[in-house]
């Protein structure tokens, strides 16, 4: 089922993986390395470099890493530029912090981050490297120092290197003027809260200052479970205020997890800076656990810093009774859901602010 596009828009929101998946690396001979590019958005020095760490086998105060900040060449890592360590003792699963790097890097220029187990026996004391993979972003596709980085193992002490996945996502860096870079998440899934009967879920954002926005429709990463009997639909809330539900579509009508587009029989304008609630919910409020609509998620790193390169300040809502009166509203600001805004581009909005087109969204339901 499609829907055309009724007017020029453009789309405000989260928009930054297809089908994301956790996945693990065991970091477990001398030889393995682990290599994650970036390019940095502006020239500036790196200080501290922050991933995930899984789990580990072996013996956990034996385990100890490097991370290398490398130079590239022909799209793979070139010459170590400095290394950093997280020495024996220190590796618990969790987010680990590879601190006082002090190389200025340059924008546009492509660098590796080369992950290495220096443990005295690293075949038995070894950690998992967690990354996310299929991170696909496209406002800013091709640009890896926003969300989409690349992927290479090497097997050999960095002689060859081969495996190249793109779309890695699960790194922030940190640099010396305060500023932080990448997309730092633990982990993503399918529906962590599911969407069935009087429960509705989706995230809680702040409008940006010094636009009224003409929203037209709404689009979220729908996954499903079963056959719900209601049919899928998008609401904007405003506190505990209602402003408008959009049209619905059958189960029938969605196939497969993905993107899901629906419009508003009329415009919703939100007035500049004001803090709403974009959430899904289903129209017959019957179905059961076993039939339900869910949202694909993602945990953040649960620190000020991370929290705040998710945009809007965007983090998740939802209510188990959206008949109550007020509707009470429980929010979690370690977690998220990919979203789109649609807004009209006549009338109040105007495109300013470096917004960017969104073509992936502006096609209708898929």
């Amino acid at each position: 089922m499609a829907i055309s596009q009724k007017r020029n828009a453009i789309s405000l929101g989260w928009t930054p993986f297809n089908a994301l998946s956790g996945a693990l690396q065991n970091l477990n001979t001398t030889g393995t390395w682990f290599a994650y590019s970036f390019i940095p958005p502006e020239t500036k020095t790196l200080n501290v470099v922050r991933m995930f760490c899984s789990g580990n086998g072996g013996t956990l105060t034996n385990i100890a890493v490097s991370c290398d900040l490398y130079s590239s060449l022909n799209g793979a890592p070139n010459v170590s530029l400095e290394s950093k360590s997280i020495e024996a003792g220190s590796w618990a699963a969790g987010w680990k912090e590879f601190t006082g790097f002090t190389t200025q890097v340059t924008n546009g220029v492509v660098y590796w981050l080369v992950f290495k187990n220096i443990s005295v026996n690293p075949t038995t004391n070894y950690p998992q490297v967690g990354y996310q993979q299929n991170c696909v972003n496209p406002p800013y596709a091709g640009n890896f120092s926003l969300f989409s980085w690349l992927r290479k193992t090497s097997t050999d002490g960095g002689s060859t290197w081969s495996g190249t996945t793109s779309g890695v996502a699960g790194f922030r860096l940190a640099f010396s003027d305060g500023t932080y870079n990448g997309l730092p998440i633990s982990a993503t899934g399918n529906s962590d809260t599911k969407i069935y009967a009087n429960s509705e879920v989706g995230v809680k954002l702040n409008t940006p200052a010094g636009i009224t926005m003409n929203v037209i429709a709404v689009a979220f990463y729908v996954t499903f479970g079963g056959t719900p009997i209601g049919d899928l639909r998008f609401r904007i809330y405003n506190g505990t205020t209602l402003l408008g539900t959009t049209l619905a579509v059958s189960k029938a009508n969605i196939s497969t997890a993905g993107w899901v587009l629906l419009y508003f029989p009329v415009d919703i304008v939100i007035t500049a800076g004001t803090q709403i609630r974009v959430v899904a919910s289903e129209t017959t409020q019957s179905d059961s656990s076993s039939n339900y609509y869910g949202l694909f998620f993602a945990t953040f790193d649960d620190t000020a810093e991370s929290k705040a390169l998710m945009p809007l300040g965007m983090m998740k809502t939802s209510t188990v009774d959206a008949t109550a009166t007020p509707v009470v509203w429980t929010d979690d600001n370690t977690k998220g859901y990919p979203f789109a805004l649609i807004l009209d581009t006549a009338g109040e909005f105007g495109v300013t602010g470096g917004l960017k087109i969104n073509p992936g969204l502006s096609g209708g339901l898929r």
